[in-house]
């Protein structure tokens, strides 16, 4: 992030307050307007986007002022993004009818006026209904308030304007399971968001910089005391004639124990380089998280040493997206085969779906 987006980055977290004003005057207004005609979603769907927006917006912003790396800034200011995203589910979706007709306002506000006569068809689904009007589609979703009744009122008024036809039920024109599994789309959308939030963290991980070389500081010290780690994944800590603590990382394989444990022994000056954080305990000192060290000349830590602890600090992250893509991949990918056909693999159909999510007889 260059310098003038980081002095830049608190002000544009004020984006987020029109969106937090929007959702409370939403939210008492919808509290003295119980009685009307209306499609609207759940209050606490704006609630939870109000309170979401608001503690990821203060922990960006906590970050901005004391320092914390690019990454972590990103994160929770686009966690406060997707919060308002929330908001504006509650706020713009609703629908609003009388005997004539009725008005839907889209995510982003758009409001459209249709007549009962424009209706060409309905799709219902498990979780949602979607009431057809030529390309066009006004979704109901279950959790929404009052949809049920106005669904049933659309209907009605379908049957008055058509000398009593019911109206024309849909199939999706793209289906990854033929049919044969009931709210099949909803489970693509979510493989979807799923493997979206695995390669975004993958990415995070990857693009994440814990040392990044502007927060790199090299010290000339002295050590006065060595504490070794109480097992082979634990931190060596040395203390510095000033009372300052550095912990060095034991690397299997890498780090010689006896000749770590000699050289820590000596008092003499020697050069290290790292990065200062806060301890997670609170009556600590801040402490510097050691990466290189020489003496004399010597690397008794190299960069080659310090750059593989690097690489292998990241390696966790990496590895559980990679286990849950991998896991997902293994449900999901198998159960499009399974699914388009779950006639040829009865087992298997049991195994990735409900009983009753398969339609057998198509």
């Amino acid at each position: 992030m260059s310098e003038t987006m980081r002095n830049l980055f608190p002000y544009l977290l004020l984006s987020l307050v029109p969106g937090v004003i929007a959702c409370l005057v939403t939210l008492i207004r919808d509290a003295d307007e119980k009685t009307k005609r209306r499609v609207s979603n759940a209050p606490v769907l704006g609630i939870v986007g109000l309170i979401g927006s608001l503690i990821c917006g203060f922990i960006s912003l906590g970050c901005c002022i004391e320092g914390a790396d690019d990454g972590f800034k990103i994160l929770f200011a686009a966690s406060a993004l997707l919060m308002q995203i929330l908001i504006l589910w509650y706020v713009n979706c609703r629908i609003e009818y009388d005997d004539d007709g009725f008005v839907h306002k889209d995510l982003f506000g758009v409001r459209r006026h249709y007549g009962y006569a424009d209706v060409t068809g309905i799709r219902i689904n498990d979780h949602e209904s979607f009431i057809c009007i030529g390309r066009r589609r006004v979704m109901v979703d279950e959790i929404a308030i009052d949809g049920g009744k106005f669904l049933l009122f659309v209907e009605k008024r379908y049957r008055a304007t058509h000398r009593g036809e019911e109206i024309p039920v849909r199939t999706p024109k793209l289906d990854l399971y033929n049919g044969h599994i009931v709210n099949g789309h909803g489970l693509v959308v979510a493989s979807i968001i799923m493997y979206v939030f695995c390669f975004g963290f993958l990415a995070f991980v990857l693009l994440l910089n814990q040392y990044p070389d502007e927060k790199i500081e090299t010290r000339e010290v002295s050590f006065v005391s060595c504490r070794e780690p109480k097992s082979r994944i634990g931190d060596w800590r040395l203390t510095d004639d000033q009372g300052c603590l550095y912990k060095v990382v034991y690397q299997k394989g890498v780090t010689d124990t006896d000749a770590f444990r000699t050289f820590a022994a000596q008092p003499s000056e020697c050069t290290i380089t790292g990065r200062i954080f806060n301890s997670k305990n609170k009556e600590e000192s801040p402490y510097m998280h050691v990466l290189t060290i020489s003496r004399d000349g010597q690397d008794v830590i190299s960069q080659a040493q310090a750059d593989r602890y690097v690489r292998r600090d990241k390696l966790g992250g990496v590895v559980m997206a990679l286990v849950f893509l991998g896991l997902w991949s293994l449900y999901f990918i198998p159960g499009i085969f399974i699914g388009r056909d779950p006639n040829k693999h009865p087992r298997l159909a049991r195994l990735l779906f409900e009983e009753r999510n398969i339609i057998w007889d198509l």
